[in-house]
């Protein structure tokens, strides 16, 4: 671990004992700056082992290179073949108000995104 620069740290009455408190050598300091001592670990927001059955992202697909006239009916509509849409999302700049040419569809299960996505072309 390397060094923390302490040079506007120094107190001269204080000598070693700061500079080493600094640097995390003492054991009995109050804030030990070794990361083995910290109890939990950073995570990315994302917990393997809870399951939410709100969670959609295997259900969700992306959409791209939508027209602008394509609105969230279109959509629904078209995936429906598939199986139930229970989601249809189509991003809007938030300036103008029009689409930005891409969306999300969310179906019911994990069948109906495999039975879309065995589909090579899919053209709305």
């Amino acid at each position: 671990m390397p060094s923390v620069e302490i040079s506007d740290m120094v107190d001269e009455s204080k000598g070693q004992h700061q500079v080493d408190n600094a640097n995390g050598l003492i054991e009995n300091s109050p804030n030990p700056l070794s990361p083995l001592d910290c109890d939990e670990k950073p995570t990315n927001g994302a917990d393997d082992s809870v399951t939410d059955e709100n969670d959609d992202d295997s259900r969700k697909l992306f959409v791209g290179g939508l027209s602008w006239e394509t609105n969230e009916n279109d959509l629904k509509e078209y995936f429906s073949r598939w199986g139930k849409v229970t989601q249809c999302i189509i991003k809007l700049d938030r300036f103008t108000g029009n689409s930005r040419g891409f969306g999300f569809v969310t179906l019911e299960n994990e069948d109906c995104v495999s039975k879309v996505l065995s589909i090579v072309c899919l053209t709305l």
